[in-house]
C-alpha cells in the first residue's frame, strides 16, 4: 500500500497559516472592500445605514458613509487567528459610530465576503505550492 500523503508531502501542508499570510498581504484591498460598501450606505448585513439628519452636513441626506474626516477609516484594520478574520478599528470616533449605526458598520457583506475569497484563493494557492516545494 502506498501512502499518499507522505508521498506528495501533504503532512507538511499549513493552509490556516497559508490564509492568515494571504489575508496579511491583502489587508488593504479587503479593507477596501469595507469601504465599498459604506460608500454605498451598507453595512456588513447589507442593511442601510439610514439617511443624515441634517442636509447640510454632507450636502445630502444619502448614502450614510461615515466619510466626513476619513478619522474613522483612517486606523481601521484586520486581526487575524487561524480560521476567523476580525475587521477591528480602535480609533476613539467607532464606539460612538457603532452605537448610532450598529456593530456591522466594519465587516464584509455576502458578496464581498464572496470578492474577498477570489483576491485570496491565488495567493493561498501559491503559499501551499510553495509549503510542498
Amino acid at each position: 500500500m502506498i501512502d499518499l500523503t507522505s508521498l506528495l508531502n501533504l503532512e507538511r501542508l499549513q493552509p490556516e497559516y497559508a490564509l492568515q499570510q494571504a489575508i496579511l498581504e491583502n489587508k488593504e484591498s479587503i479593507l477596501r472592500l469595507n469601504d465599498k460598501q459604506l460608500d454605498k450606505g451598507i453595512d456588513a448585513k447589507g442593511d442601510d445605514l439610514g439617511q443624515y439628519k441634517n442636509f447640510k452636513y454632507k450636502g445630502r441626506f444619502r448614502p450614510v458613509d461615515l466619510k466626513q474626516t476619513n478619522e474613522f477609516r483612517s486606523e481601521e484594520d484586520i486581526v487575524v487567528d487561524d480560521r476567523n478574520m476580525l475587521f477591528v478599528d480602535p480609533n476613539w470616533k467607532t464606539d460612538q459610530l457603532m452605537n448610532r449605526y450598529g456593530e456591522d458598520i466594519i465587516g464584509l457583506t455576502d458578496d464581498s465576503e464572496a470578492e474577498a475569497a477570489q483576491l485570496l484563493t491565488p495567493s493561498v494557492i501559491q503559499k501551499l505550492e510553495n509549503q510542498l516545494s
